[in-house]
């Protein structure tokens, strides 16, 4: 017992530490000193939650541990073209990363056991063995790793199996709330053509996400100290992942994801009229349009109750 709640404890502090650290914050400050008693009781929740999903993971799968775990996120799920996406070969999964819960999204609504997510390093991720089995991990900081992780993406499409990429590498606005996802594409990494070059039978498959980000907690007056509405959304990320790890399905969110149809090379480059980043990010900013505001409703996914 006392190995397991020392490793629960070791889980605690380091769910801590990485938003200080990925905020820019030292983990050893006055900060953390003052929010560390505010945010242990949601910490402690979000860690049991990943323990369990772990063990979801290990007994049903990845799709359905996601699945499982969409009710502490979200009211409803709406999807469009999920049923297009190859059930089997290489496909190379390309998504807007507005972060809160996106990888959840995907993760619940693709029927791909093989499916890897391309994904920073965090020791926390790493404590996890189910998870991991569904990561490439990277190193932000670490150009060599990041070629790795290029190199393990680039032989599993080869190998036939599905890869998740989010090309931006960092939050970007989300759609359905905050201005700029448009041009955010344009920041998408051209390390994701080079991976359609090196695997050529690759199907090329762009998911679009939106309304992860609850309106009430982007407007929460504890964003107010950062100006730039990308920082203010990092922000309530954090505020919306405590209240939702305390009250599941609390903010009744209704995330949206749309998928291409499977794009080959020729489609994405208009047979050698723009090159394959240009097609990539045309083709993702085809299906903004079904992302703003005022798009209308598709039929929702009911999730699964917790």
């Amino acid at each position: 017992m006392g190995s397991q709640q020392e490793s629960r404890e070791w889980l605690r502090k380091s769910v801590i530490e990485d938003v200080l650290r990925t905020r820019g914050y030292p983990t050893d400050g006055w900060l953390r000193h003052l929010i560390e008693p505010v945010f242990s009781p949601p910490v402690n929740r979000f860690v049991n939650f990943a323990v369990e999903f772990d063990r979801q993971c290990e007994l049903r799968g990845f799709m359905q541990a996601a699945r499982w775990a969409l009710p502490y996120f979200a009211k409803t799920l709406e999807v469009t073209g999920a049923d297009t996406i190859p059930e089997d070969g290489p496909v190379l999964l390309l998504s807007n990363h507005p972060g809160a819960f996106d990888e959840v999204v995907i993760a619940a609504t693709v029927d791909r056991p093989d499916l890897r997510i391309l994904a920073n390093s965090h020791p926390f991720l790493r404590a996890f063995p189910s998870i991991c089995e569904h990561a490439i991990f990277s190193e932000e900081s670490d150009a060599h790793a990041r070629m790795n992780a290029l190199r393990n993406g680039i032989k599993r499409l080869r190998s036939g199996q599905s890869v998740l990429v989010f090309p931006a590498g960092r939050t970007e606005p989300d759609p359905r709330c905050v201005e700029g996802a448009s041009d955010a594409l344009d920041q998408w990494s051209p390390s994701v053509e080079l991976m359609v070059k090196k695997a050529p039978e690759t199907r090329v498959v762009i998911a679009l996400v939106s309304g992860v980000i609850s309106p009430a907690m982007l407007n929460n007056p504890a964003t107010w100290v950062r100006r730039r509405k990308i920082e203010r959304q990092r922000i309530a990320q954090i505020l919306q992942m405590s209240l939702q790890m305390l009250l599941p399905g609390r903010l009744g969110l209704n995330p949206r994801v749309t998928y291409s149809p499977p794009l080959s090379m020729s489609d994405l480059t208009g047979d050698g009229e723009m090159t394959i980043q240009q097609g990539l990010v045309a083709h993702a900013r085809s299906l903004l349009e079904l992302h703003t505001p005022q798009a209308p409703s598709v039929s929702p996914l009911r999730v699964e109750t917790i």
